[in-house]
């Protein structure tokens, strides 16, 4: 891993929150699973400096499937323990300076859509504050407030 990302991203002060970022815009390792991607991100998060913080999901049953919400085997862990592709996971670690990327369409108008990559200057508890890295927008701050997400079956 360090020499694919040595070779990807050779610039030591690449997450400094006021670099080009244009930095980013031609930049990425790409992964086969996604069990490979919690470990890039992994390894890549303990190369920036500063404080980590942790946002956890809030995972539940609906509370209308009266069968699921009795089913014992639908257990915070359990919920917590579910990787769904295309849905996040219950833990995202970040850190000022960490770019990350969209997963669903915000404002499309706006240019915060699906896929949109933003590196993050300043995190509270509820919200984001993200510089947009790609697309029309680059260079723009935005906040990204805590989502939603539902899987339907």
């Amino acid at each position: 891993m360090e020499v694919i990302s040595n070779e990807v991203y050779s610039d030591p002060d690449m997450f400094e929150v006021d670099k080009d970022p244009r930095y980013f815009q031609d930049r990425a390792i790409l992964c086969p699973t996604n069990d490979d991607v919690d470990l890039i991100n992994q390894f890549m998060l303990r190369k920036i400096p500063g404080e980590e913080r942790t946002y956890l999901s809030a995972d539940s049953i609906d509370p209308m499937d009266i069968a699921a919400r009795n089913n014992p085997i639908f257990t915070p862990d359990f919920l917590n323990s579910i990787k769904v592709p295309g849905l996040p996971r219950h833990l995202l670690c970040l850190k000022i300076g960490t770019p990350v990327m969209l997963l669903r369409n915000i404002d499309s108008k706006g240019g915060l859509c699906n896929g949109t990559r933003l590196q993050v200057t300043q995190m509270a508890d509820h919200v984001l504050e993200a510089r947009v890295i790609t697309g029309d927008r680059v260079g723009h701050k935005v906040l990204i407030p805590k989502l939603l997400y539902l899987h339907l079956t």
